[in-house]
Protein backbone atom coordinates (compact mmCIF):
# COMPACT_ATOMS: atom_id res chain seq x y z
CA UNK A 1 0.00 0.00 0.00
CA UNK A 2 1.42 3.38 -1.00
CA UNK A 3 2.25 5.70 1.85
CA UNK A 4 1.32 9.37 1.63
CA UNK A 5 3.95 11.78 0.37
CA UNK A 6 4.11 15.49 0.98
CA UNK A 7 3.24 17.68 -1.99
CA UNK A 8 6.94 18.45 -2.47
CA UNK A 9 7.90 14.77 -2.39
CA UNK A 10 5.22 13.99 -4.99
CA UNK A 11 6.45 16.79 -7.26
CA UNK A 12 10.04 15.58 -6.85
CA UNK A 13 9.07 11.99 -7.76
CA UNK A 14 7.02 13.07 -10.78
CA UNK A 15 9.82 15.28 -12.08
CA UNK A 16 12.33 12.42 -11.76
CA UNK A 17 10.06 10.11 -13.73
CA UNK A 18 9.65 12.88 -16.33
CA UNK A 19 13.42 12.78 -16.85
CA UNK A 20 14.70 15.59 -14.66
CA UNK A 21 17.92 15.20 -12.72
CA UNK A 22 17.69 14.90 -8.96
CA UNK A 23 18.89 18.47 -8.48
CA UNK A 24 16.49 19.89 -11.06
CA UNK A 25 13.58 17.94 -9.59
CA UNK A 26 14.55 19.15 -6.12
CA UNK A 27 14.69 22.78 -7.27
CA UNK A 28 11.21 22.44 -8.79
CA UNK A 29 9.78 20.81 -5.67
CA UNK A 30 11.61 23.15 -3.30
CA UNK A 31 12.12 26.46 -5.17
CA UNK A 32 13.91 28.13 -2.25
CA UNK A 33 16.69 25.57 -2.61
CA UNK A 34 17.89 27.47 -5.68
CA UNK A 35 19.33 30.04 -3.25
CA UNK A 36 21.23 27.41 -1.26
CA UNK A 37 24.84 26.36 -1.53
CA UNK A 38 24.94 23.90 -4.46
CA UNK A 39 26.54 21.17 -2.34
CA UNK A 40 23.74 21.39 0.22
CA UNK A 41 21.09 21.18 -2.49
CA UNK A 42 22.77 18.16 -4.12
CA UNK A 43 22.96 16.44 -0.75
CA UNK A 44 19.29 17.09 0.05
CA UNK A 45 18.23 15.92 -3.43
CA UNK A 46 20.23 12.72 -3.06
CA UNK A 47 18.80 12.02 0.39
CA UNK A 48 15.25 12.65 -0.82
CA UNK A 49 15.74 10.32 -3.80
CA UNK A 50 16.62 7.52 -1.35
CA UNK A 51 13.71 8.24 1.02
CA UNK A 52 11.56 5.10 1.43
CA UNK A 53 8.27 6.80 0.50
CA UNK A 54 9.83 8.46 -2.56
CA UNK A 55 11.45 5.22 -3.74
CA UNK A 56 8.11 3.43 -3.39
CA UNK A 57 6.32 6.17 -5.32
CA UNK A 58 8.96 6.14 -8.07
CA UNK A 59 8.39 2.42 -8.56
CA UNK A 60 4.65 3.01 -8.97
CA UNK A 61 5.11 5.93 -11.36
CA UNK A 62 7.71 4.13 -13.50
CA UNK A 63 5.70 0.94 -14.09
CA UNK A 64 3.52 2.32 -16.93
CA UNK A 65 6.55 3.98 -18.53
CA UNK A 66 8.55 0.75 -18.38
CA UNK A 67 5.65 -1.21 -19.91
CA UNK A 68 5.43 1.25 -22.82
CA UNK A 69 9.18 1.15 -23.36
CA UNK A 70 9.29 -2.62 -23.27
CA UNK A 71 6.39 -2.89 -25.70
CA UNK A 72 8.03 -0.41 -28.08
CA UNK A 73 11.34 -2.23 -28.03
CA UNK A 74 9.72 -5.63 -28.41
CA UNK A 75 7.69 -4.49 -31.42
CA UNK A 76 10.68 -2.80 -33.04
CA UNK A 77 12.76 -5.97 -32.57
CA UNK A 78 10.03 -8.13 -34.11
CA UNK A 79 9.72 -5.81 -37.10
CA UNK A 80 13.49 -5.68 -37.58
CA UNK A 81 13.62 -9.48 -37.47
CA UNK A 82 10.79 -9.69 -39.99
CA UNK A 83 12.64 -7.25 -42.28
CA UNK A 84 15.76 -9.39 -41.94
CA UNK A 85 13.89 -12.58 -42.84
CA UNK A 86 12.18 -10.99 -45.87
CA UNK A 87 15.53 -9.60 -47.03
CA UNK A 88 17.16 -12.99 -46.62
CA UNK A 89 14.38 -14.76 -48.51
CA UNK A 90 14.72 -12.22 -51.35
CA UNK A 91 18.53 -12.48 -51.26
CA UNK A 92 18.93 -8.76 -50.58
CA UNK A 93 22.25 -8.56 -48.77
CA UNK A 94 22.19 -4.80 -48.18
CA UNK A 95 18.73 -4.92 -46.62
CA UNK A 96 19.81 -7.87 -44.44
CA UNK A 97 22.76 -5.84 -43.16
CA UNK A 98 20.50 -2.84 -42.46
CA UNK A 99 18.03 -5.01 -40.52
CA UNK A 100 20.86 -6.64 -38.55
CA UNK A 101 22.29 -3.20 -37.73
CA UNK A 102 18.89 -2.03 -36.55
CA UNK A 103 18.56 -5.01 -34.22
CA UNK A 104 22.05 -4.36 -32.86
CA UNK A 105 21.21 -0.69 -32.26
CA UNK A 106 17.97 -1.59 -30.52
CA UNK A 107 19.91 -3.96 -28.26
CA UNK A 108 22.45 -1.25 -27.46
CA UNK A 109 25.29 -3.04 -29.24
CA UNK A 110 25.81 -0.10 -31.61
CA UNK A 111 25.61 3.45 -30.31
CA UNK A 112 26.16 6.88 -31.76
CA UNK A 113 28.56 9.23 -30.07
CA UNK A 114 27.71 12.85 -29.57
CA UNK A 115 30.12 15.34 -28.10
CA UNK A 116 29.08 18.42 -26.23
CA UNK A 117 31.75 21.00 -25.56
CA UNK A 118 31.44 23.15 -22.48
CA UNK A 119 33.37 26.32 -23.14
CA UNK A 120 32.65 28.20 -19.93
CA UNK A 121 32.20 26.78 -16.48
CA UNK A 122 32.06 30.18 -14.80
CA UNK A 123 33.48 30.44 -11.33
CA UNK A 124 32.77 26.84 -10.39
CA UNK A 125 34.99 25.16 -7.85
CA UNK A 126 36.55 21.79 -8.71
CA UNK A 127 34.01 20.13 -6.40
CA UNK A 128 31.11 21.82 -8.18
CA UNK A 129 32.53 20.79 -11.56
CA UNK A 130 32.79 17.20 -10.39
CA UNK A 131 29.21 17.32 -9.12
CA UNK A 132 28.10 18.67 -12.50
CA UNK A 133 29.85 15.82 -14.29
CA UNK A 134 28.29 13.24 -11.97
CA UNK A 135 24.85 14.76 -12.50
CA UNK A 136 25.36 14.80 -16.27
CA UNK A 137 26.37 11.14 -16.26
CA UNK A 138 23.32 10.24 -14.17
CA UNK A 139 21.11 12.11 -16.63
CA UNK A 140 22.66 10.26 -19.57
CA UNK A 141 22.13 6.92 -17.84
CA UNK A 142 18.50 7.81 -17.19
CA UNK A 143 17.95 8.88 -20.79
CA UNK A 144 19.39 5.61 -22.07
CA UNK A 145 16.74 3.74 -20.09
CA UNK A 146 13.94 5.87 -21.51
CA UNK A 147 14.80 5.63 -25.19
CA UNK A 148 12.23 3.70 -27.20
CA UNK A 149 14.08 3.71 -30.47
CA UNK A 150 17.76 4.42 -30.86
CA UNK A 151 17.56 6.67 -33.91
CA UNK A 152 15.76 7.30 -37.17
CA UNK A 153 17.03 4.08 -38.74
CA UNK A 154 13.66 2.47 -37.99
CA UNK A 155 12.26 4.50 -40.90
CA UNK A 156 14.58 2.49 -43.19
CA UNK A 157 12.45 -0.59 -42.53
CA UNK A 158 9.15 -0.68 -44.39
CA UNK A 159 6.17 -0.75 -42.01
CA UNK A 160 3.84 -3.75 -41.96
CA UNK A 161 0.86 -3.31 -44.30
CA UNK A 162 -2.48 -2.64 -42.61
CA UNK A 163 -4.81 -5.67 -42.64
Amino acid sequence: MARHLTDQQEIFARELVAGKTQIDAYHIAYPKSKDWNISAAYTKASILAKHDKVVERLEVLRKPVERRLQYGLQTAMEEAMEAFQVSKANKQGGAMVAAAQLRAKLNGLITERKEIAVTQMGNMTPTEKEMLLVAAQAQLDQLRKQVQLVDNSVSDVEPKPNP
